[in-house]
């Protein structure tokens, strides 16, 4: 029933490196998994809205993040850290993430969905 994960609620948490998100979950504030660097891979829940400032920086080992939503995901500054590598969205939206504030300094890293799916 979570839907909201507040500021800085795991940070710094580095024996974390699962984390299982609800359906329901609409936004995740600033910090929350800040400097939680044993976290490899997210897979956000079709309900996430929103991922503030530096929501996931510094998670130094996040290769992957697969974002499950039907709509664009607001994002701000160091959502992600320099570390990943692939930012998995639904394939009918790939195209107009990089027109979103901030997304566009991810871009490169943007992949469909069903690419992941097919895993």
């Amino acid at each position: 029933n979570v839907r909201t994960i507040q500021n800085e609620a795991f940070y710094g948490c580095t024996s974390l490196s699962k984390v299982t998100f609800n359906e329901g979950l609409q936004s995740i504030a600033t910090g929350a998994f800040y400097n939680c660097y044993n976290i490899t891979e997210l897979v956000l829940p079709s309900t996430i809205r929103n991922l503030t400032n530096s929501t996931f920086y510094r998670c130094t080992n996040l290769q992957t993040v697969v974002i499950k939503s039907p709509n664009i995901v607001n994002i701000s500054n160091n959502t992600f850290p320099t570390s990943i590598n692939a930012i998995y969205v639904r394939d009918e939206l790939i195209d107009q993430y990089p027109n979103y504030a901030y997304w566009e300094m991810y871009s490169q890293y943007l992949r469909p969905l069903s690419e992941w799916e097919a895993a």
